[in-house]
Order: structure tokens, then C-alpha cells, then sequence
């Protein structure tokens, strides 16, 4: 009898093994199925070209030369990758899984400027990003048309752009200002994204420009609409990591007061296109919403729009949260502000939060922010309740 209810029991475990087994391979085929799709020729070779993903040769470029530049490209990028993305990455999908937050949710990114790496490493499944700043998207050249001299002199220029990102993990605006009119041929945002996607394993399957239509939703335009509107862009991209579509936003627009004024076609477009259940993310934001005579409208969006918002003590202020409305959860080290600002930005009620179990949770492992230089960063967690 014993022998028999041995048996069966081999049995049964076999069985549910086999299934867990059956189970998992299953969902791994799911994941590995190939997806179909059509790139946008010019511009998902433009990002290939300027981010060294494709060393084919072309024009009279030999691929020895496109070999280095690829390497080059890696030894600039990985350690970046190491110390600091993937370390985000880890840090975050952590949060979220404790919390029970979707990773996959509409990503909120105001004062963003060009920098959909940090936003892609924080939320690498997001089903959509939306990006806002003043700055104007630019435009790109058609690489297949430049010869040797030409190629490497303009992607030497993304070096030029992205010095501060690599660095310090945040574009100073007056670099970029001065890096899109004088310094660089990179004259916006447009070409850092593609470059982004390309070095994020991404290709780009449509680039649209758009602006705001009387009923306060996207009008897609031509190019040659852009001597006559401050244009924005959509971008579809294809993840090749996590084999899924994702939809990258870029839009311009003064976020002040004055720009987003209750009459204002930005205002009312942001408030109907940003999902209401939103994953924020706010960084190297120069304490613009501390200000509340002249950003408490993008403060009161942030705040709205959130469900879940990672940021720093640049971001909305911490005496903003409501906290029977609002769990917070604190990281790092908080310092005053660098003496690039003022030291009235220093948050009293923040530091203090900072030294209560119930908020603080840790350290941090990674550089994100203002204060690379003593590698004492900031960074807060608040997730609706």
C-alpha cells in the first residue's frame, strides 16, 4: 500500500512539474515571437549611422573607420550603462513590483529636454513617453549624402550635445542652447532622440510632426509646416529588447504660467492627452515648480496626472504632497542645493522627512542629478494611495 501511494505521489509532482515546466515554455516562446514591422528608412538610418549601430560601409566611408567609431561609441557608453542606467533600472522595477505598480504605464517627463535615455533606463516598458521643454525639435541630415570628412564632423557634434549626459547625467540649458545655435550641427532635440533610440536597441518605424488643432489634439503636419508653427514629434519606436512598439512624444512648450495659461491650446492638449494613471519622472529641473507665481500649473500637472512620480528635491516641492493622498518613500542622501541656485530652495520639511524611518528607505547606487559631483543624490518616491 505504501509502495502504491509512493507511486502515486512520483506521479503527481511529475506531472505538475511538467506543467510548470510546459508553462514557462510556453510564455518564453510568447515573449520570443517574432513581431513584423516596417522601419522609416531615412530616419532609422539616421540613428543607426550617428549612434555607430551600423558599421556597413557606405559613400566613402570604409568600414574600418565605422568599426572604430563603433567602439569608440561603446567605450563611452557602457560605463554609463553599468554605473549608473541599468543600476536605475534595477532600483526601479524593484519599487514597482513591491508597490504593485504598472511598469508599463504612460511615462510623464516635463523639463526633459532631449533626454529620453534616463526616461527609457527608468522605465524601460512603457507603453508611451511623453516628453516636454522649451526647446524647438530641429531637424536631421540625410547621412547617406555625406561623404568621409563630413560623416565624422557632424557625429563628432553629438559628443559636443551629450558631454553634460554623460558626465553629469543632465543637459545644462545653456549648453544646449548654445550647442543647437552655434556650437554644433545639432540644432534640437530631434536628432539627440534618434541617436537615444539607436543606443537604446531600438529602430524607428514613423517620425510625425505635429501641432495643437482647435479642439486642443495632435494635427499632423509636413516639414514645410515648420517655418510656420513650433513644431513637435512623435516617434513610433520598436523595442528590439523587450520586442514591443512604444510611442516617444516630444513635446515644446513653455511650461511656465504664462505658456500654459488656463486659455492656452498647451494647457488643454496636456490635460487630454497625458493619462490620468501616469508614471512622472522629474530630474535637474532647476527648481522651476519651487516657483509658484510662475510654474504652479505644470506643479499642480505633475501632481494631477501621477499615479506613481520619481524625483528629486528639484521637482514638486515636498510640502506639495498631500500625505493622506500620497505614500512617499525617500532614497539617497539630501543635501542643500549647489550653489548654482539658491540656498532659499533648501526644503526644511524634506530634510526633516529624512530622518524618519517612516519615509526614508535607503541609499542610493547610482549618480542622478545636481549633486554628481559628491555622488550624494536625492531621490523620492511617491505613489497614490
Amino acid at each position: 500500500m505504501k509502495n502504491i501511494f509512493k507511486l502515486f505521489l512520483i506521479i503527481v509532482l511529475f506531472n505538475a512539474c511538467k506543467g510548470k515546466n510546459d508553462s514557462n515554455s510556453s510564455e518564453e516562446k510568447k515573449s520570443k515571437v517574432k513581431i513584423d514591422y516596417q522601419v522609416d528608412s531615412l530616419y532609422n538610418n539616421y540613428a543607426q549611422r550617428v549612434a555607430a549601430k551600423d558599421t556597413t560601409p557606405f559613400n566613402d566611408i570604409d568600414q574600418s573607420s565605422l568599426v572604430s567609431f563603433y567602439h569608440l561609441q561603446n567605450d563611452k557608453i557602457n560605463p554609463i550603462i553599468e554605473n549608473r542606467l541599468s543600476l536605475i533600472t534595477n532600483w526601479n522595477q524593484s519599487i514597482l513590483s513591491r508597490n504593485k505598480v504598472s511598469d508599463s504605464s504612460f511615462v510623464f517627463y516635463p523639463f526633459s529636454g532631449a533626454d529620453f535615455i534616463h526616461a527609457y533606463y527608468l522605465y524601460p516598458n512603457a507603453s508611451e513617453y511623453f516628453m516636454s521643454a522649451i526647446e524647438n525639435i530641429g531637424d536631421i541630415v540625410d547621412v547617406t549624402k555625406l561623404n568621409k570628412v563630413e560623416f565624422f564632423e557632424y557625429v563628432k557634434d553629438f559628443d559636443t550635445v551629450m558631454r553634460d549626459i554623460y558626465m553629469r547625467s543632465y543637459f545644462i540649458t545653456k549648453n544646449m542652447e548654445e550647442d543647437f545655435s552655434k556650437k554644433t550641427k545639432i540644432n534640437g532635440v530631434l536628432p539627440i532622440l534618434l541617436w537615444s533610440a539607436a543606443m537604446t536597441n531600438h529602430d524607428i518605424i514613423h517620425v510625425k510632426y505635429f501641432i495643437i488643432d482647435s479642439s486642443f489634439e495632435k494635427k499632423y503636419v509636413d516639414l514645410f509646416a515648420r517655418n510656420k508653427n513650433k513644431l513637435s514629434v512623435e516617434i513610433k519606436l520598436f523595442d528590439k529588447t523587450n520586442n514591443k512598439f512604444q510611442l516617444l512624444n516630444y513635446y515644446s512648450a513653455d511650461l511656465s504660467n504664462n505658456g500654459l495659461r488656463n486659455s492656452s491650446k498647451s494647457l488643454k492638449f496636456m490635460k487630454n492627452y497625458i493619462s490620468d494613471s501616469s508614471n512622472g519622472f522629474v530630474k535637474s529641473a532647476s527648481y522651476l515648480m519651487h516657483y509658484d507665481s510662475s510654474f504652479s500649473t505644470i506643479q499642480q500637472l505633475v501632481l494631477n496626472k501621477n499615479m506613481y512620480l520619481v524625483q528629486d528635491d528639484t521637482g514638486v516641492p515636498f510640502k506639495k504632497f498631500d500625505l493622506t493622498k500620497w505614500n512617499i518613500e525617500l532614497y539617497g542622501v539630501y543635501e542643500k542645493p549647489i550653489k548654482d541656485f539658491s540656498e532659499t530652495l533648501y526644503q526644511k520639511s524634506l530634510d526633516d522627512a529624512y530622518q524618519n524611518n517612516k519615509y526614508y528607505k535607503g541609499g542610493l547606487k547610482f549618480s542622478l542629478g545636481y549633486h554628481w559631483s559628491s555622488k550624494n543624490q536625492n531621490q523620492l518616491v511617491a505613489i497614490k494611495k
